[in-house]
Order: structure tokens, then C-alpha cells, then sequence
């Protein structure tokens, strides 16, 4: 254990990690404690508990987790997770470098490290078999991706840029059809990033 304050900048480094918290950041002093928990077979770094869940915090701070030696392909596949009660992994992003994966978080909790090679899920909101579109005259989707999060999307309607917007709390992505659709065959094509790099391109044939 080592004692935290409210009012200053905290550090603590170890040999395979390294925590900084801002100052004002903790809304109190306390001991700080951590510990390397089970190792769990998804990832690629040790599984650290770091100091409690119930702790709050104000601000992010930057959590370094040293990973196994990696191949160079996937360096750029990594993502910092936090596992959660259930056991499933929320992605906190980073960037790795050194050995270490690197990310900002504001929360505590159980930490490591992941490898993300799986694409993002484009799926079809609209029923094109009924063309609902034609009254609506909006196509909508939902994309999700399993842990580094969406980095960018791109939509192409018959060849041509057609501006697409996405909320981000519904994750619904959505395109007005009005005044950029032909008489006859249309073709979208839709291609989702996520922050590691992987792809999906979706492809759909529509009449109007």
C-alpha cells in the first residue's frame, strides 16, 4: 500500500506497471493499493486490480500495463480492457509502445491488455425486402465493435460521398435518401474502422 493525496500528482511504478494521477483527481487521501489477479487467457498482459471499483475519481489518469512479447502485427492490435464483474472485457483504447500498453481511464477496477483483430458488425435497421425506405426515404444501421470502439465510417451511393450520421448512444447510423437515389438499381456501400484498423465494407443493391 502507499498513501494517495487529493492534492498532489500520484505515481506508482513497477516493473510490468505504472499508474499517474492527476492532481485534484482523488477526492480524498487514501492508501492505494494493487495486485495481479488470476491470469485470464483473452489477454496478453497480466490481469491488475487496481485499488477498487467503489474509489471514485475525478479526472483520467494514465494506466501502463507491461504486455508478453508481441509479433509486430499485432503492436497495433492492441487495446487496454477493463474486465468487468461478469467477466466480460469493456475497451479503454490506448496505444502501445515500449512493451507497454498505455490509456487513459477514470475509473478502478481490474485491468490488462487485449488483442482486437475481429471487424466491426454493420446490421441492417431498414427492411429493404418491404422497401420501407421509399416512405421513410432514410436507411439505418446499427454498428457496433467488440473492444477497440468505431475510429471512422464511409458511405458510398452509386459510386459517389453521401454524408452519413451516426449517434453515438444508440450507435445508429443513419442515411437521408432524399435527393440522392436514381430511378431504377441504386448500390451503397458502407466501410466501418475501428481505432486498431480493422474493416467491414458493407454492400446492398436497392430499387427506388
Amino acid at each position: 500500500k502507499k498513501i494517495f493525496y487529493g492534492n498532489k500528482i500520484n505515481t506508482l511504478e513497477t516493473p510490468n506497471m505504472k499508474i499517474s494521477i492527476p492532481k485534484g483527481a482523488l477526492y480524498d487521501t487514501l492508501y492505494f493499493k494493487y495486485q495481479v489477479e488470476k491470469a485470464d487467457k483473452r489477454l496478453v498482459s497480466p490481469v491488475y486490480s487496481i485499488q477498487d471499483k467503489f474509489t471514485p475519481i475525478h479526472l483520467y489518469y494514465a494506466l501502463s500495463i507491461k504486455t508478453k512479447p508481441l509479433s509486430p502485427e499485432l503492436t497495433g492490435k492492441t487495446v487496454m480492457v477493463q474486465i468487468d464483474d461478469d467477466g466480460s472485457l469493456s475497451g479503454s483504447g490506448g496505444d502501445w509502445a515500449n512493451g507497454f500498453q498505455t490509456a487513459k481511464v477514470n475509473v478502478f477496477g481490474k485491468f490488462g491488455v487485449a488483442i482486437d483483430t475481429i471487424p466491426p458488425v454493420i446490421k441492417p435497421l431498414t427492411n429493404f425486402s418491404n422497401k420501407s425506405y421509399l416512405v421513410s426515404k432514410v436507411l439505418q444501421f446499427r454498428i457496433t465493435d467488440n473492444l477497440a470502439g468505431i475510429k471512422s465510417f464511409r458511405g458510398l451511393l452509386n459510386g459517389k460521398w453521401v454524408l452519413m450520421s451516426l449517434d453515438g448512444k444508440s450507435s445508429k447510423l443513419t442515411l437521408d435518401l432524399e435527393g440522392h437515389t436514381l430511378p431504377g438499381e441504386n448500390t451503397l456501400s458502407i466501410e466501418i474502422e475501428d481505432r486498431v484498423g480493422n474493416k467491414t465494407i458493407f454492400e446492398k443493391t436497392f430499387e427506388n
